[in-house]
């Protein structure tokens, strides 16, 4: 069976079927990308539904907005079952380049840390923790290159998929498939165009791969003993737990990163007044913050619109 891979670690080299392991992904991908529908859409601000009134479970009184069922519901209603799978081709092929970028950028930047060790099989000195924490920050470092470029290299994919999704909103059919979508980012916008969106990308997955592996290295270096943290069950839960606080954390960079993706580039869903034209990231960022959307989208099962204070 193939082997899990979690983010922030190199290939496993004793994998024996990476092809099946990359079928698992693709799979995996196209099963959840009517989420990745529903999700995009809500961050770019789109509620075509109207909120109804409901009340907490302490029985406060609240406006719900539709959930993940009900919003796929509807868009299957308005757009067919296809409508769920806008931008899932550039999606997937983003998804294989940039594993294939991350993890040939890693197997090139690993070092042979003791050679002798891994030909005799001998047994590791047990390290200082000035020791462990300098392997950990190298380490960390090479996997923050890595992930750099992976998604420097994949992100105009990023661009098409998160564009194709939003074309819902009006209705175009601009980005209709993946070569005339290459094209007309190209022509209308440039280079940069492919680039839309890629700092605060950037930023969250950096600042995702440190938060994730800093939790990680202290759970299992000072947080379980040797022989807990050794177990694989364990490891899998502590890994999940790092990632799951990781990507809470770092959340709004990827909204911000779609919103610019989406922003004054000619489609009803990033034009006022749907959305603000955005100087750069960072005053978009700054107008999710004051307006309290900067979690937008980060939970689709229970929603909630923002109620009206009265004076």
């Amino acid at each position: 069976m193939a082997g899990m891979r979690y983010p922030g670690y190199p290939p496993d080299k004793n994998d024996k079927s990476p092809g099946l392991s990359l079928m698992l992904s693709l799979a995996l991908n196209t099963a959840t990308h009517p989420l990745t529908t529903v999700k995009v859409l809500v961050q770019v601000g789109h509620e075509p539904l109207p909120a109804v009134a409901s009340k907490t479970i302490f029985g406060n009184p609240v406006m719900k907005l539709p959930g993940l069922l009900e919003y796929g519901k509807h868009i299957k209603k308005t757009d067919g079952f296809f409508g769920l799978y806008r931008g899932l081709v550039p999606r997937l092929v983003c998804g294989v380049i940039g594993s294939f970028v991350n993890d040939a950028t890693l197997e090139a930047l690993q070092s042979k840390d003791d050679p002798l060790s891994e030909s005799f099989g001998l047994e590791p000195v047990e390290k200082e923790f000035k020791d462990e924490v300098k392997d950990f920050t190298i380490e960390t470092c090479k996997q923050t290159a890595a992930k750099c470029i992976a998604v420097m290299v994949s992100h105009p994919f990023q661009v098409i998929t998160v564009r194709m999704i939003v074309q819902y909103v009006g209705k175009e059919t601009i980005y209709s498939g993946m070569f005339s979508s290459i094209r007309e980012v190209f022509n209308n916008h440039g280079i940069f165009g492919f680039f839309d969106g890629v700092v605060p990308r950037l930023v969250g997955e950096v600042l995702s791969l440190w938060i994730y592996r800093t939790l990680h290295f202290f759970i299992t270096q000072y947080g379980l003993d040797k022989e807990m943290a050794a177990r694989k069950e364990i490891n899998i839960y502590t890994t999940a737990l790092s990632q799951w606080l990781s990507s809470l954390v770092t959340y709004p960079f990827t909204l911000v990163s779609n919103v610019m993706i989406t922003n004054h580039v000619g489609l009803v869903a990033g034009e006022p007044p749907a959305m603000p034209v955005y100087t750069d990231w960072v005053d978009c960022f700054k107008q999710l913050r004051s307006s309290g959307d900067l979690w937008r989208g980060s939970s689709l099962l229970r929603r909630t619109a923002k109620m009206n204070k009265r004076k």
